[in-house]
């Protein structure tokens, strides 16, 4: 799933829409307290100023949300709003698109790398409808000049044409490609870690696990954003926060409806957290935020991680909402949260 679906929903012919944007990560707290009106909280959390101000700014001129859309002009504004809020183009950075098994996907090299670099294969969010490697170009690219790693953007089949498992079977069939073509692609295979967020979160955790299950080399360690861990939505956290906050009720049953049928749903390859052993799963980065109805499942992931042993790095950014690792542009907080989460990637990968 990914909040970005309202951000995008921004009519994206409006000039002064990214011009505001461009401004609101700007503005000192103190102004962007200002102008976003009271403080919102919940549970003793205090929303990001920055992040309520873009908010306010979405409800005053968005367009319908993504559920109110066929799926292609949802596509389509999705990415245009990605490209409002993500990171701009980095200097130093080429990308080339491969095809790994039948799998499409963007390979992202900064310069100045060796012959046999750290990598990141990554798995886009956008409820496993929306997203594609081009929506998340400029985000992958800030990924690999700031962790000095190769990174590669997976496009995996998206439904409602391809419904589960296709997403999972790509994801799978990628991060094996990757590791047999790695001299190729400049990889040393013994460091490469598997990254998602929110979907694309769900489908990471489910390589790491897959990966150990099937006897195929680990990942250096798995970077999950607010990844969706249990697809029954049965948290408190979806009960206190699924309106106004950019991720909606309506729109991740609708995701969830494109993506799976319901008998489906516990399946461990589509709510990795009810899967029965985690031992020996890849050391773990999972990111929540405090205003996510996915926050609860993601703590609850990181509490079973830890449980069977896998080493966990939790981080857990109170005042955000669940998108903020592709508001780069918003808030300087989320910004600081992405930097946090890509550094503690980045330890794993250069240790």
């Amino acid at each position: 799933m990914s909040a970005r679906t309202s951000v995008a929903s921004l009519e994206p012919r409006a000039p002064f829409v990214a011009r505001a944007v461009s401004w609101l990560a700007r503005t000192p707290d103190g102004v962007a307290r200002a102008l976003a009106g009271a403080p919102v909280t919940r549970e003793g959390r205090v929303l990001d100023p920055h992040t309520q101000l873009l908010l306010r700014g979405e409800r005053l001129v968005r367009r319908k949300q993504s559920h109110e859309l066929p799926v292609a002009l949802a596509r389509r504004d999705f990415s245009h709003g990605v490209a409002l809020v993500a990171p701009p183009d980095t200097p130093g950075v080429t990308t080339r698109d491969v095809v790994l098994s039948g799998v499409a996907a963007r390979v992202h090299r900064p310069a100045g790398l060796g012959p046999s670099a750290p990598g990141v294969v990554y798995l886009h969010g956008g409820g496993w409808v929306l997203g594609d490697v081009a929506s998340y170009s400029t985000t992958c690219s800030w990924l690999a000049a700031r962790a000095r790693a190769v990174v590669v953007s997976i496009d995996y089949r998206r439904a409602p044409e391809a419904r589960f498992p296709a997403a999972v079977d790509d994801a799978v069939r990628a991060w094996r490609a990757v590791l047999s073509r790695a001299g190729e692609l400049g990889l040393d295979p013994s460091r490469v870690a598997v990254a998602g967020d929110s979907a694309g979160g769900n489908l990471a955790a489910v390589v790491a696990r897959r990966a150990r299950a099937h006897d195929v080399r680990a990942p250096r360690a798995q970077l999950l954003v607010y990844p969706a861990t249990d697809l029954r939505r049965c948290t408190s956290s979806h009960q206190t926060l699924s309106e106004g906050f950019l991720l909606t009720e309506a729109t991740m049953e609708w995701f969830l409806e494109q993506y799976i049928d319901v008998p489906l749903r516990t399946h461990p390859d589509a709510s990795p957290l009810l899967a029965d052993d985690h031992a020996g799963v890849c050391p773990a980065i999972i990111g929540t935020a405090g205003f996510d109805p996915l926050r609860d499942e993601g703590d609850q992931y990181a509490e079973k991680l830890s449980a069977a042993g896998v080493r966990v790095t939790h981080l857990s950014f109170a005042g955000l909402v669940h998108g903020f690792f592709g508001m780069w542009r918003a808030s300087p907080a989320a910004r600081a949260a992405s930097e946090r989460l890509v550094d503690a990637l980045a330890a794993e990968l250069h240790a």
